[in-house]
């Protein structure tokens, strides 16, 4: 038997599909776009399962796409999902409908797309500002407790050296035996992020930020420069507040 998910994988899992419920409902019964009146109930909810479902399913995929990366690339991530949302929806409108036809009727889909991507990420703004999430302390103090008693305080960042990790924390820093993507995983982006291969640093410990020969690199409170990959320019904002203590 397959490994059981975990209550995270099931969240993931269960939001998209109340989206995607809630939504086909709301339209089989509205009929939105002229549905309600070119369709029966059954056809039209037919139709609106299925382009809801199109929609939460892109959407997830565009979501885990833009994670971490900058502006430009998210914008241009969101950009490919109404274009192809809409063609696909074009496609099915051109086949069901005699009067739907023409580049104006998907740029006009593209439009009606764009606006309910920004109306979305508009609200979720709103209702939820860029604050310092609030996180498990415990897993925190469970990391810690590989280091030695002295060594044991606020987390400033982790290093990559062979089969080792070097982790610097307010007192001074230790080697312990484990790979840097199982401490990130483990303490996860509510603590810090992994910004190169080999390094991760923790949220508001970094002092400084530069830029030299298009590349960055960010100055940590321990006096060390850390290169941030191409990659991981999106994540840069993420370290701005401090874990809360």
């Amino acid at each position: 038997m397959g490994k059981p998910l975990t209550v995270r994988e099931m969240q993931w899992l269960w939001i998209p599909l109340g989206i995607w419920a809630i939504a086909s409902v709301l339209t089989a019964v509205s009929g939105p776009f002229g549905t309600h009146e070119a369709m029966t109930f059954l056809p039209r909810a037919v139709y609106w399962c299925c382009v809801c479902a199109a929609s939460v399913g892109l959407s997830t995929v565009a979501v885990r796409l833009q994670d971490g990366k900058s502006l430009q690339i998210k914008l241009l991530v969101w950009f490919g999902f109404a274009a192809v949302l809409s063609a696909g929806i074009h496609t099915a409108n051109v086949a069901l409908f005699s009067v739907w036809s023409g580049w104006g009727k998907y740029f006009y889909l593209m439009a009606i797309v764009g606006v309910v991507v920004a109306l979305v990420f508009l609200t979720i703004r709103l209702l939820r500002p860029d604050v310092p999430q609030v996180q498990d302390e415990s897993r925190l103090a469970k990391f810690l407790e590989r280091l030695p008693l002295e060594k044991r305080s606020r987390l400033i960042r982790l290093e990559a050296q062979d089969h080792y990790l070097k982790v610097v924390t307010a007192a001074g820093d230790s080697l312990i035996l484990m790979r840097i993507g199982d401490a990130a995983k483990e303490l996860e982006d509510g603590y810090g992020t992994q910004v190169h291969r080999s390094h991760w640093i923790a949220r508001g410990a970094v002092s400084a930020h530069k830029r030299r020969a298009g590349r960055d690199f960010l100055t940590t409170e321990d006096g060390a420069e850390i290169p941030v990959s191409r990659n991981n320019r999106g994540r840069i904002a993420r370290l701005v507040h401090p874990i809360r203590e």
